[in-house]
């Protein structure tokens, strides 16, 4: 599946005009026994974990194990904490489809990453910044349903 970059403005560190900046944002339907969402997080390959919203897992009706938090560490020394929720994730470039069943860390806030575990560990992905584009396959670890 081959999916363009997003185009961002974006203010860089030299002070100088706002820019242009391309990023791999991945449209994802995460579905649940009360429905589906569409989101758009980030593709982040040194990102350990895929996060959505809680937000999200509300709306769609995935029961979140307050009982088993989690603390994540960002880049600057931050942190979030997490809730595991079993969700049925989706991506398709409207030629090929791929669904699976995994488990997501859900934050408060509106933190969206798609990480290793929970969905590269099920593809190969190649992301070509020059010609704005990156593709997702289906790795010998997917586990595909239907």
């Amino acid at each position: 599946m081959r999916f363009p970059y997003r185009r961002f403005r974006v203010q860089l560190f030299d002070g100088g005009p706002p820019s242009e900046i391309y990023r791999p944002i991945v449209p994802l339907v995460v579905h649940g026994p009360m429905g589906s969402a569409l989101v758009h997080p980030l593709l982040d390959c040194g990102a350990d974990y895929t996060i959505l919203p809680q937000s999200v897992a509300t709306a769609v009706g995935i029961e979140l194990d307050v009982n088993r938090p989690g603390t994540i560490g960002g880049i600057e020394g931050g942190s979030l904490i997490t809730y595991p929720g079993d969700a049925e994730l989706e991506v398709s470039d409207h030629i090929q489809i791929c669904r699976w069943q995994t488990t997501v860390r859900f934050v408060a806030g509106n933190n969206m990453l798609l990480g290793h575990l929970g969905c590269l560990e099920f593809f190969t992905a190649t992301l070509n910044h020059f010609a704005r584009n990156f593709e997702l396959e289906p790795n010998a670890g997917y586990p595909g349903l239907g």
